[in-house]
């Protein structure tokens, strides 16, 4: 499905990168990430701006090398 275009051929993934910042969105991660994670994107940012509930034990559990948390 992603070979060809846009593939880094050396580590299958694509050279693309998504970004989404959120607060008090961890339901709204907790349905993203598992399909984030399927597609093999150069990195996952997500900026996450002081939520009551931090949404690092969301990212801990999709984490695969590419989620960065700020």
């Amino acid at each position: 499905m992603w070979s060809g275009i846009g593939l880094d051929n050396k580590r299958g993934k694509m050279d693309l990168s998504i970004c989404t910042g959120c607060m008090n969105r961890d339901k709204f991660i907790e349905e993203a990430l598992p399909t984030w994670v399927k597609i093999p994107f150069k990195e996952i940012v997500i900026v996450d701006w002081s939520s009551k509930n931090p949404v690092k034990d969301i990212v801990d559990k999709y984490q695969n090398g590419t989620i960065k948390l700020v």
